[in-house]
C-alpha cells in the first residue's frame, strides 16, 4: 500500500506507536513530518528514517497549544506545499483515582489527548479541503469504551475522540476527506512501562492471542486507513486489541 509522495504529519512520533508509524510510512514512500514535544526522541526517529534514505523532517510542537499548532501547520505547508495525512497520535496519562485526581491532572490529559486532536485536525483540514483529499486518523483506546480504575481523565479523553471522529467524518466527507479512529488495546509502548510485569502477564491472559499488541500492529492499520484502499471508509472505529473487548472467552 504505497504512500509515495504523500505528506503525512504524525503527532507524538518520538516513541511507541507514533515512531513505528513514522518509520513504516517513510518506507512506503511518504514524506513524513515527525512531531513530538521531545526533540531528542523526534531526532532519533529522524535519524532512523535517514538511514534508509527516507524523507522526513522534525517539527517540535505542543499539540495542546493553539499557537504552536498553527505555526507547525503553516511551516509544513510552506515546506511541502500541502498536507495529505494527519495521524493524531500524541497522548499522555496522568493516573489517579477520581477522588484524588487534581484538576491539573485532568486538564493536562484532556488538553493533550482531546484538545490536541481537535486543534491539529482543525488546522490540517484547511489544506485538505483546498486539495479535495485527505486522511485524518485519530487515536482512541478500548479504555474509552470500557473505562479503567485510575484513568477517569484518560478514558474521558479517549471517549471524546470517538465523538470528534464521527462529527468530523460527517462534516468533511463532501471534501473527499475520510476521518477514522484506531482504538488500540494494551500495546508494548513506553506508556505502559509503569505497569508491573505481573499485571502485564495478567492482562495477556485476558487477550485471546495471549500477547500485547506491538506498535507495528497499530502502524499497519494506520497504513491501511491512509491508503487509497480505504477510500470509502469514514467515521469508523477500528479496535485493534487482539479480541480483548470480545468479553469472556471461556476456558
Amino acid at each position: 500500500m504505497s504512500l509515495k509522495d504523500k505528506i503525512a504529519l504524525i503527532t507524538g512520533a518520538g516513541r511507541g506507536i507514533g515512531e513505528h508509524t513514522a518509520i513504516r510510512f517513510a518506507k512506503e514512500g511518504a514524506k513524513v513530518v515527525i512531531n513530538d514535544i521531545d526533540i531528542d526522541h523526534a531526532g532519533r526517529v529522524f535519524e532512523t528514517i535517514k538511514k534508509f534514505e527516507g524523507d522526513a523532517k522534525v517539527y517540535q510542537c505542543d499539540v495542546s497549544n493553539k499557537l504552536e499548532v498553527e505555526y507547525m501547520i503553516k511551516a509544513i505547508l510552506k515546506d511541502y506545499g500541502g498536507l495529505d495525512i494527519l495521524i493524531n497520535n500524541a497522548s499522555i496519562v496522568r493516573n489517579a483515582n477520581a477522588n484524588e485526581m487534581h484538576e491539573e491532572q485532568w486538564d493536562e490529559v484532556i488538553d493533550v489527548n482531546l484538545k490536541g486532536s481537535f486543534l491539529c485536525s482543525q488546522m490540517a483540514m484547511q489544506a485538505m479541503i483546498t486539495q479535495k483529499w485527505g486522511r485524518i486518523i485519530n487515536t482512541s483506546s478500548y479504555i474509552g469504551s470500557f473505562g479503567t480504575t485510575g484513568q477517569a481523565n484518560y478514558a474521558s479523553s479517549k471517549a471524546g475522540i470517538v465523538g470528534l471522529t464521527k462529527t468530523l467524518a460527517l462534516e468533511l466527507a463532501r471534501y473527499n476527506i475520510t476521518v477514522n479512529c484506531v482504538c488500540p488495546g494494551p500495546t508494548e509502548t513506553p506508556m505502559n512501562d509503569f505497569l508491573p510485569p505481573q499485571i502485564l502477564d495478567f492482562v495477556k491472559t485476558m487477550i485471546p492471542f495471549r500477547r500485547l499488541a506491538t506498535p507495528d500492529d497499530i502502524a499497519n492499520v494506520h497504513l491501511f486507513l491512509s491508503s487509497e484502499k480505504s477510500n470509502y471508509i469514514t467515521g469508523q472505529l477500528l479496535t485493534v486489541d487482539g479480541g480483548l473487548s470480545l468479553g469472556f472467552r471461556g476456558v
